[in-house]
């Protein structure tokens, strides 16, 4: 591991509760004259839909938009207005009117947004609901949505009470993939005809992934192991494998009994897919031979939350929780890691709790959405700038 490179950190508020001594809630540089027909806000309102700016709020989706340069977030809120964006150059957010086809439990757009072809966004939405409450809830509807018009449709619901977790797009079979909370469902949304097809899963991973040959590849829970699962979309079939991801103890064994789920998956566009997980494993999967190997573990207290991939082609992976969150990235030609360092602006005097979802723009710079912070805080979105 290196430690010889740095880079310089800023924290972005979209909004934040009240302080302790009964101050205004602290909203951030927010665009309001910009918001969507029917997204307006003013500083009170926004501070009464956070019922009085006590609720935090959580970045769960980010993605850049390279059509206008900007960045997408998708929040986990107590409202149901979840989707902004956020302008790199003038370091503000707009509100991008999600509550035009939400409803009251719609909390969270979580590890969701894929960018067609044609431009337009797609992604589900989530909820905090659990298996007492869900029965009378709608549950999570798919949509869509074009950054040049705005554009917001819903497509309705795949798995009705049942919210969903995340999302994966599948152009050339005009299909969507998606797993569900409470009930650990994972399905397939024919675009075209709405159907529905889902099969029962147990696994709590946080996203599935898409192969070099259309596989879909996630995990299933037998016990307290997890193993993967392959969906085979033409044929429409589930093969179920008995191997998964190492354990969380310190003999990284593929074989040891210890809960280990999916925090962060990705296509290598290598022929690999590159896995996290929430023991702060990495490790690297040959689909097409149906292998596994363990790579490293980048920081020693866990958690490996989110990965993307840079135009020079180094792994760039949100390594670690709590006030031990870094930004690691790791080069496939020679098996280096650099570490570039806590996530942490200084002036602000915080640190990214967990890198939920991260997005590399056009120039390089990294943005990571943050979530599980402690402290009453909201958490930020933050720009990573590297130092090589």
């Amino acid at each position: 591991m290196k430690y010889d490179k740095s880079m310089q950190v800023k924290a972005h508020v979209l909004r934040d509760p009240a302080t302790d001594n009964n101050d205004k809630a602290k909203v951030g540089n927010v665009d309001f004259a910009a918001t969507a027909p029917g997204a307006d806000r003013d500083l009170a309102t926004v501070r009464a839909i956070a019922e009085g700016g006590t609720v935090p709020i959580h970045f769960t989706t980010v993605k850049y938009y390279p059509n206008n340069g900007l960045v997408y977030c998708g929040l986990s809120a107590a409202e149901n207005d979840l989707l902004w964006s956020f302008d790199p150059k003038t370091k503000k957010f707009v509100d991008c009117g999600f509550n035009r086809i939400s409803d009251e439990n719609d909390h969270k757009l979580h590890q969701t947004l894929d960018i067609a072809s044609d431009g337009v966004m797609w992604g589900g939405t989530s909820g905090w609901v659990d298996h007492s409450n869900h029965a009378g809830r709608r549950g999570g509807s798919l949509f869509s949505y074009d950054p040049r018009n705005g554009d917001l449709k819903s497509h309705g619901i795949p798995c009705p009470h049942d919210y969903i977790q995340y999302t994966v797009l599948d152009e050339p079979r005009r299909a969507i993939y998606g797993g569900t909370y409470p009930h650990l469902m994972f399905f397939r949304w024919d675009m075209d005809t709405g159907r529905v097809r889902t099969w029962f899963t147990g696994s709590m991973m946080h996203r599935a992934i898409k192969d070099d040959d259309g596989f879909i590849w996630g995990t299933y829970r037998v016990g307290v192991k997890e193993n993967f699962f392959k969906y085979d979309p033409d044929a429409d079939q589930m093969h179920h494998f008995q191997f998964g991801l190492p354990g969380i103890s310190a003999s990284f064994d593929a074989a040891t009994p210890d809960t280990n789920v999916i925090d962060s998956i990705i296509n290598g566009g290598d022929g690999y897919i590159y896995i996290g997980t929430n023991g702060g494993s990495f490790c690297r999967l040959d689909p097409r031979k149906e292998e596994l190997q363990y790579l490293c573990k980048p920081v020693a207290n866990g958690r490996l939350s989110n990965m993307q991939i840079a135009k020079d082609g180094r792994i760039f992976l949100g390594a670690g929780f709590g006030e031990l969150t870094s930004l690691v990235a790791y080069d496939r030609e020679t098996g280096a890691y650099t570490n570039y360092g806590l996530i942490r602006d200084e002036e602000m005097g915080h640190t990214d709790m967990v890198v939920h979802q991260m997005t590399i723009t056009d120039d390089g710079t990294i943005y990571c959405g943050e979530t599980d912070q402690g402290g009453g805080r909201s958490a930020y979105l933050w720009e990573c700038v590297l130092e090589d």
